[in-house]
């Protein structure tokens, strides 16, 4: 068996305040970060995994794209609350969920995709990887919010059986997991991801083999905006200048703006004009 426990409130509480988030998003994107950083918990020093959670009712969708070195990030879109949702069901309600993992030496990623089942995500997350990746697993993510909307706490854990896991410790670690007291409650009480843990696997033996701290981190910088703004093309940044005498880009995944003033549109479009005629 191997397992992956993480506790994350800081994490959580960097999203809410860069996207201004509302409870229910909070909730929503911090989950999805979480289960993103678990599914890279699995990755190689190099690789990258995306979740993508298409949802038909309270959110449209949310990604979150991890690293194994434990660095984060995403952004959450919501959707106008409608009448006619399914009470049987989670907050995704129904949709996609998808997983691009980004492998080394590897010229194309590897998607899977299953439909959402059961609209909760810790579930959803659990059935892919049982069939998608036919890894027999089990997930488990909490946030709890305080006042102002403000994250109190938050943690996740992935289960998964190995190849040559006998039937009895297959059995035990599912009983132990059913038993487990919510796990919500339980991160109110207790942060600790090595207890998490510790209950578990309960009487068994586990050794830990690595400890790592997690960040929302994101990959977008100035020089990146500047590129793209670039391959927008001459006439695209004339009207910027034009019109607008100016421009800011914001990050979706960050929620950082980066601003332009007509001057360094200017640049950019002499240097657009520069790379055009070599």
């Amino acid at each position: 068996m191997v397992a992956t426990a993480i506790t994350a409130p800081d994490l959580i509480e960097d999203a809410r305040k860069r996207h201004k988030l509302s409870s229910a998003e909070t909730k929503g994107l911090g989950e999805a970060l979480m289960a993103s950083l678990l599914l890279a918990s699995t990755c190689k020093a190099g690789e990258r995994v995306s979740l993508s959670i298409k949802g038909d009712k309270f959110f449209r969708q949310a990604i979150a794209d991890a690293t194994p070195e434990g660095k984060v990030r995403g952004f959450v879109i919501a959707k106008e609350l409608e009448s006619d949702i399914d009470t049987s069901m989670g907050p995704w309600q129904n949709g996609l969920l998808s997983v691009v993992r980004l492998k080394l030496n590897e010229k194309e990623p590897y998607v899977g995709t299953v439909p959402i089942v059961t609209g909760y995500l810790a579930k959803d997350l659990t059935f892919y990887l049982t069939q998608s990746e036919q890894i027999p697993s089990a997930v488990g993510l909490a946030v709890n919010l305080g006042k102002n909307r403000s994250v109190v706490s938050a943690g996740a854990f992935l289960v998964q059986v190995l190849p040559g896991a006998s039937k009895k410790e297959i059995e035990s670690l599912e009983n132990n997991i059913n038993q487990l007291e919510g796990l919500a409650a339980r991160l109110a009480k207790d942060s600790d991801p090595t207890r998490l843990l510790a209950q578990i696997f309960s009487d068994a033996a586990f050794t830990i083999l690595d400890e790592r701290p997690l960040a929302f981190e994101c990959t977008c910088s100035r020089d990146r905006v500047s590129g793209a703004l670039k391959l927008l093309g001459k006439a695209e940044i004339e009207d910027m200048i034009a019109k607008d005498h100016g421009a800011d880009v914001n990050c979706d995944f960050c929620g950082t703006c980066y601003s332009y003033s007509e001057g360094e549109l200017a640049a950019l479009l002499q240097a657009t004009s520069s790379t055009a005629k070599r």
